[in-house]
């Protein structure tokens, strides 16, 4: 298994099966559609706006990362990162998530990040990574479907 730094291209290219795997596993929204916006991730890529990781298994991707990286609003000095998207395809998720969010957290650590923000379901196993891995519950995060009320 090697972890790697992956363009929006790369991902995009190897990874639509992985996508398809994540949103049928979306158990808060199976009724939203994926549909991904491709070039909002080039130009975004671009623009330094994101970044990237895969795990792959003799060169076939196994599973992603997908962040936005900013310079906060309210702490201009400060370099973030916050999760879009992780997937790791079930037969990886023994043991490769722990390794692969050590490679995530050096890579950023390189490139000058700051505070790095992961969201999880509760009770689900990436909760219980980021627990173990020493990361801190500092927000609960809420949402609303507007469009069924």
């Amino acid at each position: 298994m090697i972890f790697t730094h992956e363009t929006v291209d790369q991902l995009l290219a190897d990874g639509r099966a992985l996508f398809h795997a994540h949103a049928e596993e979306d158990v808060l929204h199976p009724d939203i559609p994926l549909e991904l916006d491709e070039q909002h991730y080039r130009d975004g890529e671009r623009l330094g706006l994101y970044r990237c990781f895969g795990m792959r298994d003799e060169g076939d991707l196994v599973g992603y990362a997908v962040f936005s990286v900013f310079r906060s609003p309210l702490y201009r000095s400060s370099l973030q990162a916050n999760l879009g998207a992780l997937y790791v395809t079930p037969s990886r998720r023994v043991v490769w998530p722990l390794r692969f969010l050590a490679f995530i957290e050096s890579a950023f650590r390189t490139q000058g990040i700051q505070l790095l923000r992961f969201h999880a379901l509760p009770g689900s196993g990436l909760a219980s990574l980021l627990e173990y891995h020493h990361y801190n519950l500092a927000h609960y995060e809420y949402e609303k479907r507007l469009d069924q009320e």
